[in-house]
């Protein structure tokens, strides 16, 4: 066993292995925990080496000893030995010096956090902010919310005012970009922007109106129909905008019949006529929609659209493109059964249509128009032969007889309108100019006034006719359908099913009213 000065070092070398690090042994404990850990080794090894081999050397002898009296021999003499308590003085100043050093590691440590500035403390977070203000946010983000600048109707119509005063002048037109009035058309997004009361509204309206009939440089017609479109897209569903939709209805049908009439003389565009067409069905179907599913109606609007469809389909040219979408003209029967049967007769009396749709059945869709416009749809590259065309009008002019007839319940003075229409005794035919203004269709007052002109002068009139007579128009109203069903018994294939049931029901009609 060595001496108390060894026994004291490796006592205190033990301890301060054990101990936690004080304070200022944090930064250079390396080199001494080296030292410490070589000094624990070398004491077990020399003290309890030898020791320890003599003491498993005994046990191994007793270990086949019954009473065990050989393993306690061997226990008590391993504690006995030098060595062993040796090591238990080890422990036991190690246990004292340890208790000195965790004192004093405690005292260094509450010194040191004395020491820590307050300022060194993380600050504590701030409170969630409760509220917020939307202008400090804009000027935040340095106009990353900037919106783009609206387009009213007094900057196109002041737009539009600059352009009419520069191509007066004789100079240069102005180039259609931002400033123009269709530039700043097809930028509008807000239908109250350009139309903030009926005044207003009635200006751009005639802006849009006469770029789609007046334009005569590349493109630009077609680009003022897509902004009708764009604009009855946003009207859809805002019972606030129906004035507006009426509105571009009506410069599709004037544009629509404008162009029409140069068609019929081999000139305009096909194209455009065809577009404004489609456009115009589409506009009709959904305008007669919200009617049905209203409960206000609206019956000059309605009035004047039936008769703006019944000059389009008097006319050669338009009710050819019209008959090519609907050969069974179901967008006319439509909007005859939003109108009142008496109200039809006098609507249908001034276009003379019942007349033109009886001829055009004795032709079998044949008109100065159809192979004209077949002409111009072949050079465009469509596959429709003028057979095809003809077929088409036929059908057309067939339907519209038969929605007249049935609108009217087959009534004599509906088959007398007809075949006096026909004959050309009806004296009260109005021309398209009468209607179609230069600034677009003829206003609601205006139809009204004139319809309510030709009712009152035919209740004066009167309608004489003896009964020869009626049976006469009959017949002669009647012939197309008759026409059909003797078609369909020698070429099924030219007339079907549908066909062969509207002709029948038709000649049921009439007969029974006779």
């Amino acid at each position: 066993m060595a001496g108390n000065d060894d026994g004291g070092s490796a006592s205190r070398a033990l301890a301060d292995h054990l101990a936690p690090a004080s304070a200022d042994a944090i930064d250079g404990a390396g080199a001494e925990e080296a030292t410490r850990r070589h000094a624990l080794e070398q004491l077990v090894e020399s003290r309890l080496g030898g020791d320890l081999t003599a003491a498993a050397r005994r046990l191994a002898a007793a270990d086949g000893a019954a009473d065990g009296e050989g393993l306690r021999a061997a226990a008590d003499e391993l504690g006995e030995a030098p060595s062993f308590r040796a090591l238990q003085g080890v422990a036991e100043g190690a246990s004292s010096h340890l208790s000195a050093i965790v004192g004093n590691n405690s005292d260094v440590a509450t010194s040191k956090k004395a020491k820590v500035p307050a300022a060194a403390a993380a600050p504590a977070p701030a409170p969630a902010a409760t509220s917020f203000s939307l202008f400090d946010m804009l000027d935040a983000q340095k106009g990353a919310f900037a919106l783009p600048p609206r387009i009213t109707a007094q900057k196109v119509i002041d737009a539009h005012a600059r352009e009419q005063n520069t191509e007066s002048a004789g100079d240069a037109p102005m180039a259609e970009g931002e400033d123009s009035a269709l530039g700043l058309l097809e930028k509008a997004d807000d239908m109250e922007d350009v139309s903030p009361d009926p005044e207003a509204w009635e200006e751009v309206r005639k802006i849009l109106y006469e770029g789609l009939t007046l334009q005569s440089d590349g493109g630009g017609q077609s680009r003022y129909l897509k902004v009708h479109q764009s604009l009855s897209e946003k009207c859809r569903g805002n019972p606030a905008c129906n004035p507006q939709m009426w509105g571009l209805a009506q410069n599709l049908v004037g544009s629509l019949l404008a162009l029409s009439n140069d068609m019929s003389g081999g000139r305009g565009n096909a194209d455009l006529c065809w577009d404004i067409a489609h456009s115009l069905l589409e506009l009709l179907s959904h305008l007669a929609l919200d009617l049905v599913t209203s409960a206000v109606g609206n019956e000059p609007e309605v009035e004047r659209m039936f008769l703006a469809m019944c000059m389009i389909l008097a006319s050669d040219a338009s009710a050819c493109i019209m008959g090519m979408m609907e050969p069974m003209a179901g967008s006319f029967e439509v909007w005859a059964r939003l109108v009142d049967p008496g109200r039809v007769m006098t609507i249908v009396r001034p276009s003379g249509l019942g007349g033109v749709a009886l001829r055009r059945c004795g032709s079998r869709g044949k008109t100065a128009s159809s192979e004209v416009i077949w002409k111009m749809a072949h050079s465009a590259g469509s596959g429709d032969s003028l057979a095809d065309i003809e077929h088409c009008n036929f059908l057309q002019s067939l339907s519209v007889l038969r929605t007249l007839l049935f609108k009217c319940g087959g009534s004599e003075e509906v088959v007398s309108l007809i075949h006096d229409q026909f004959t050309g005794r009806n004296g009260e035919l109005m021309e398209a100019s009468s209607t179609l203004l230069s600034c677009g269709m003829a206003s609601t007052d205006q139809v009204e006034g004139m319809l309510n002109e030709i009712e009152s002068k035919q209740k004066q009139k009167g309608t004489p006719q003896n009964q020869a007579g009626v049976h006469g128009a009959a017949n002669s109203v009647l012939k197309p359908f008759h026409d059909v069903l003797k078609l369909n018994e020698t070429d099924k294939m030219l007339a079907g099913n549908e066909l062969r049931d509207m002709c029948s029901q038709t000649i049921l009609l009439i007969q029974a009213e006779q």
